[in-house]
């Protein structure tokens, strides 16, 4: 529908306007655009949560009924915020519709969307029922809107990053982060999944949406890689993950995995240093990303 990609060379690292055709994955390593499979599952359990949602309207009231069941059982005392989280790690995993299959062996999800396979079938049936593929066609203008408001923020945002961090993107490798708009995700909301090599960054309906926490995705996307190859370096991993153990403020997630803990302590320690420092100065920035080497 629409692709924006953030180049890698030179000051085209700010966002910039093109299409599938004139540019590839390998040239690119950010892109900025919608995902009908996210858009699907985001309407389906609007559904599904809610009561007089447009996109029940004129739906078979069983499957209206099947889906708001589904969701309530697999919510239990969670709230939707949360819930939205966990399809969204759902649907980038899929294919696109209207065959919405999982794209590896069941066995190698993640469990939390193991959990949601029961719900394959329903949205399949949703996405033909609900005419999601004209649905997507009419909204593409307030997704348009969304991204346009946005594009220049987050271009900004990852120019001072990678300032700070002395590199640039480089343009190869097979990895790829995507950031999207969703009108359907919670207000106010970022989440951030990451599936094999993709990064997916989708930022909720908000007047003032959250660019620190698109940062923080972003240094993940620099930084992973980058962390997960030097561990092998590191001796006494149990040792020092029982110094966090237990601490107040510390996701027991991180403290069970050393990688995990490792890359999150350094990225908020290079925020904290982001935020407090002077910015640089502007011919900075453009010295570093004309640098013959970051091409």
């Amino acid at each position: 529908m629409f692709l924006r990609f953030i180049a890698a060379v030179g000051l085209l690292c700010a966002i910039t306007v093109s299409s599938i055709a004139q540019t590839t994955e390998t040239s690119t390593r950010v892109v900025l655009g919608g995902d009908i499979r996210i858009f699907t599952v985001a309407a389906a359990l609007n559904v599904a949560s809610t009561d007089g949602s447009k996109f029940g309207t004129n739906l078979d009231p069983d499957l209206v009924r099947r889906l708001k069941q589904y969701y309530s059982v697999h919510k239990g005392s969670r709230s939707d915020e949360s819930q939205f989280a966990q399809y969204l790690g759902f649907a980038v995993t899929l294919t696109d519709p209207p065959e919405l299959k999982i794209r590896v062996r069941e066995e190698l999800l993640p469990d939390e969307t193991r959990s949601l396979l029961g719900f394959l079938d329903l949205l399949r049936e949703f996405y033909l029922k609900a005419h999601i593929t004209q649905q997507w066609a009419e909204a593409a203008p307030k997704y348009e809107a969304a991204l346009n408001s946005l594009q220049p923020k987050i271009s900004e945002i990852f120019l001072k990053t990678d300032a700070y961090l002395r590199t640039t993107l480089s343009g190869s490798g097979p990895r790829v982060m995507r950031i999207g708009v969703e009108l359907g995700a919670p207000a106010n909301s970022v989440n951030m999944r990451v599936y094999q090599n993709d990064y997916y960054v989708v930022i909720g309906p908000s007047p003032s949406p959250s660019l620190d926490d698109v940062r923080h995705a972003y240094l993940h996307f620099h930084l992973d890689d980058v962390v997960n190859r030097s561990l092998a370096r590191i001796a006494n991993k149990d040792q020092l993950l029982a110094l966090v153990a237990g601490e107040q403020g510390v996701d027991p997630t991180y403290s069970k995995q050393f990688g995990l803990m490792t890359v999150e302590s350094l990225i908020r320690a290079m925020e904290l240093r982001m935020i407090d420092r002077p910015r640089p100065a502007p011919m900075m920035l453009w010295q570093m990303h004309i640098d013959p080497d970051c091409s």
